[in-house]
């Protein structure tokens, strides 16, 4: 594969996949390559200068203003900023890191499945099981889109409907070739969470002469204890989520930048690692769970708890649903599941199968048995020891 200037901004922002000298952006060719040549796939992202970094320094400012500099970094480095926004805890302190220096957003862009979930979404805050995540666009991001309008009236508001895209880009295919379009997550939610690039409402700044940024919240940090020595770790599912632009060449002036991860926001992981190191110091009582933590206990129980250790801007009292555990099988789609024997649902199941069969050396099953997801591919930094 070429790597031209324009391709090389990506890789540096989203990271790559490498097998056999050979380099891609889909983490699902990689993966079917690699099974076919039976040769190993490595994710690379940022390698060089993480590697190099001393992970076991913690920065000297404050989260706050660490996140301040960053909004202030990219304000200053772009004319068009788009900001993508769920309503949700990373997203939030986002946007509040440019409102409370006052610094102009150009765009905030939320998306949403209110058409396909109309009769399955439940409005109550009580109700916070997975299937019920469009529920968080109602009583958590429009309430949320409100105020912000309300103290950034110049910044333009894009609230986006999905479900028909989502639809009718599998009514247009044909059995599994709808796959190779894709990079890396195979949900129905995930289709164009972050590709704005589909939706004219957002692509027509894009043909604009300006650089621009899609700004997005991924991820927060994700910490365990081996004994008592404290790691963090990246995954390539975070980095890649926003693949959508990587087909889009004819945008050089476009790029996508992680808001707390990459090189640019070293410092960020950095600080927001040490932070949960000090908690979990005072905070003894939960060390455990941090200890050999799964994947499952994260997304259950640790994602909360560090949500509340390392944003100053969000309230306990706003609605979120619990997260889902499942790979490409997930509660989020449940809403897409009553499809059941219409077409599109039956050439999503072909694209699954087809990449169970294309590269089985790095599929991993559900605990039904079904193919659920690519091998997981992780970065893992030391950050320091706690007293027991």
């Amino acid at each position: 594969m070429i790597i031209t200037a324009t391709s090389a901004k990506h890789l540096y922002n989203t990271g790559f996949y490498k097998c056999n000298d050979q380099i891609f952006y889909s983490k699902i060719q990689a993966c079917i390559y690699g099974s076919t040549v039976k040769q190993p796939v490595t994710w690379f992202y940022n390698d060089l200068v993480f590697n190099r970094y001393n992970w076991r320094i913690e920065p000297q400012e404050t989260l706050d203003e660490l996140y301040n500099k960053r909004a202030r970094q990219l304000r200053e480095k772009y004319d068009y900023l788009v900001i993508s926004f769920s309503g949700g805890a990373d997203s939030y302190n986002v946007v509040q890191s440019f409102i409370r220096q006052g610094l102009h957003i150009d765009e905030i862009v939320t998306n949403h499945l209110t058409k396909g979930t109309e009769k399955l979404v439940v409005l109550d805050k009580t109700v916070t099981n997975p299937w019920n995540l469009n529920a968080e666009h109602e009583l958590q991001a429009i309430p949320r889109l409100k105020e912000i309008q309300n103290a950034c009236p110049r910044t333009k508001i894009t609230v986006l409907d999905t479900t028909d895209a989502v639809l009718s880009e599998l009514q247009g295919k044909k059995d599994e070739e709808w796959i190779l379009e894709r990079k890396n997550n195979l949900t129905f939610a995930m289709f164009y969470r972050f590709n704005h690039f589909h939706f004219s409402a957002v692509k027509k700044q894009f043909d604009k002469n300006l650089s621009i940024a899609i700004v997005t919240g991924i991820d927060k940090p994700r910490t365990h204890l081996r004994e008592n020595r404290l790691f963090l770790t990246l995954s390539d599912a975070g980095a890649v989520s926003f693949s959508g632009i990587h087909d889009h060449t004819e945008y050089p002036n476009a790029n996508i930048e992680h808001f707390y991860w990459g090189c640019d926001g070293i410092n960020i992981m950095c600080k927001q690692a040490h932070v949960i190191k000090n908690w979990l110091t005072v905070n003894k009582t939960y060390q455990s769970l941090w200890k050999n933590a799964t994947p499952e206990r994260w997304i259950t129980i640790l994602e909360p708890i560090t949500k509340d250790i390392i944003y100053s801007t969000w309230s306990p009292d706003w609605f979120q649903v619990n997260k889902a555990t499942g790979g490409w099988h997930t509660e989020f789609d449940k809403w897409a599941y009553s499809l059941a024997g219409n077409k599109e649902l039956a050439v999503w199941d072909a694209g699954i199968q087809y990449v169970a069969r294309s590269a089985p050396d790095y599929i991993q099953m559900n605990d039904k048995g079904i193919p659920d997801k690519l091998t997981v591919m992780e970065k893992h930094f030391y950050i320091g020891d706690i007293p027991q």
